[in-house]
C-alpha cells in the first residue's frame, strides 16, 4: 500500500497507474496533487482524487487517477483507509486505422466507429455494441448507395438486413460477412440474446472484415479501369 497524505487524513492506495493515459508510455508517474470528496458520517471519505504528471518528456501531460475506498478492507498495521484505483481520465483513444476507400465512402461511419471505439476503451460496455452496430448500418448502406446512387431514398429507409441482400446478392462474400455483423449487432440491442457464443469482439472482427471486403473491391474496380487490355 502507497501512504498518501490528505493534510487533515493519511489514507493508502493499492498502487499508481503505471501507463500514461496520454501518450501510452509505462511510466512512474509524478504525483502533484491529493484530493478527497466530502467526508461519510462514518468518518472516511468515498472516493480519492490523484493528479499525476507524466515524467516522459515528449509528453509531460497531467491526468487525473480515481480511487475508490475498499469496504471492509484497512490496513493491517496502520489501520488507515485503502482506496483502489478504478480508472484515470482523460484518455487518449485508440482509434483503429481505416483504409481510405472506406473513408471516402462513409465519413460518418468513421465518425461512429470512432465513438464506439472510445465508448469500448471507457469500459461503456452497455453502449459500445449498439454504437458499432449503427456504424455497420451507416457502412452498409452508404456504400449501397455508392454502387446504386439512383436508388438512394429507396436504401435510405429500406431495414438493413433487405438491404444487404438485396444491394449486394452479386458479392456474397460482403453478404456473409454484413449479415453475420448485423445479428451480433442486434444482440447489441436486445434484452435476450441469441448468439450467446459471440460478443462484441466478434462483431468488430465481422465489421473489419466487411471493410477489407469493400476496400478491396474498390481497388480492383480502380484498377479495372486503369489497367485495360490493349
Amino acid at each position: 500500500m502507497i501512504p498518501v497524505d490528505l493534510g487533515s487524513a493519511h489514507v493508502g492506495i493499492d498502487k499508481d497507474p503505471d501507463t500514461c493515459p496520454i501518450c501510452k508510455h509505462k511510466i512512474v508517474p509524478n504525483a502533484v496533487y491529493n484530493h478527497a470528496n466530502a467526508r461519510h458520517p462514518k468518518g472516511f471519505f468515498q472516493r480519492l482524487y490523484r493528479v499525476y504528471e507524466c515524467p516522459n518528456e515528449e509528453c509531460s501531460e497531467l491526468y487525473i487517477a480515481y480511487y475508490d475506498l475498499q469496504t471492509g478492507r484497512r490496513a493491517s498495521t496502520s489501520g488507515i483507509n485503502s482506496y483502489e484505483l478504478k480508472f484515470v481520465e482523460p484518455t487518449c483513444v485508440d482509434s483503429s486505422v481505416i483504409p481510405q476507400e472506406i473513408i471516402d465512402i462513409s465519413s460518418q461511419y468513421v465518425r461512429i466507429k470512432i465513438q464506439a471505439e472510445e465508448a469500448e476503451q471507457r469500459s461503456l460496455s452497455e453502449v459500445s455494441g449498439i454504437a458499432y452496430r449503427k456504424a455497420l448500418e451507416f457502412l452498409v448502406k452508404d456504400y449501397a448507395i455508392h454502387c446504386a446512387p439512383e436508388k438512394e431514398k429507396e436504401i435510405k429507409v429500406k431495414a438493413l438486413s433487405k438491404v444487404i441482400k438485396t444491394q449486394f446478392k452479386d458479392s456474397p462474400r460482403i453478404v456473409a460477412a454484413a449479415e453475420r455483423a448485423a445479428w451480433l449487432g442486434n444482440d447489441e440491442t436486445h434484452y435476450i440474446r441469441k448468439w450467446t457464443n459471440h460478443d462484441i469482439q466478434d462483431l468488430k472482427r465481422l465489421l473489419s472484415i466487411v471493410e477489407h471486403l469493400i476496400t478491396t473491391e474498390e481497388q480492383l474496380k480502380q484498377y479495372e479501369k486503369e489497367l485495360q487490355p490493349s
